[in-house]
């Protein structure tokens, strides 16, 4: 019997099943630990822990929270599929350190990308993230500055025109006025002659 030498692309299908089975048995062994530390009498986990499960406190800690963000997260996202994130990545996103906004493109990347995501790609994303979101808000920041000066201009031409129609009103009502300004400016110009000489 002869056997089929192995490619690449056995081995990557093979891993890819293998760190899902991973991160989903984190997540149960999570929940577990999430229901049994309900059962134990109080002040009786860590031992309880350690003799029934070896593992350490703090990495039992960090799955009973990525089970429970996960729980949450299922019951408010249709069809989420934690497969192609790695415990690494599901922690960072229980952690509470992101928006809900990096939290549902990380969701959408992995989805999208079918690949595993892990923390480093979690913290690429938030960081891609919080610059785009600065540049937006620069962009909205811009639009804004130029309507403002764009606004103050229409109110600047309005109140030039609004002192044009008020000093042509005030002509309308006194014509002895602008006769009687042109005719001192007349005498201005004659006295100046008087003075100077011609």
């Amino acid at each position: 019997m002869t056997t089929v030498p192995r490619t690449l692309v056995n081995v990557q299908q093979e891993l890819s099943v293998a760190l899902q089975n991973r991160t989903s048995g984190m997540l149960a062994i999570g929940r577990l630990l999430n229901e049994a530390k309900a059962l134990v009498d109080h002040g009786a986990w860590l031992p309880w822990l350690r003799r029934h499960t070896g593992l350490p406190a703090r990495t039992a800690q960090q799955y009973m929270v990525a089970a429970a963000w996960a729980d949450v997260k299922n019951a408010t996202v249709a069809h989420l599929n934690l497969d192609y994130l790695s415990p690494g990545a599901i922690y960072a996103l229980a952690s509470g350190r992101y928006t809900g906004e990096t939290v549902e493109r990380v969701l959408d990347a992995a989805a999208v990308a079918q690949r595993h995501i892990n923390e480093s790609d979690v913290k690429e994303i938030a960081k891609s993230g919080a610059q785009a979101a600065i540049l937006q808000e620069i962009e909205a920041n811009q639009k804004a500055a130029a309507e403002a000066a764009a606004e103050d201009e229409a109110c600047e031409a309005d109140r030039v025109k609004w002192e044009a129609a008020q000093q042509a009103e005030e002509a309308e009502a006194d014509p002895g006025c602008i006769k009687g300004n042109q005719a001192g400016a007349e005498d201005e110009a004659t006295a100046k002659k008087i003075k100077t000489g011609p």
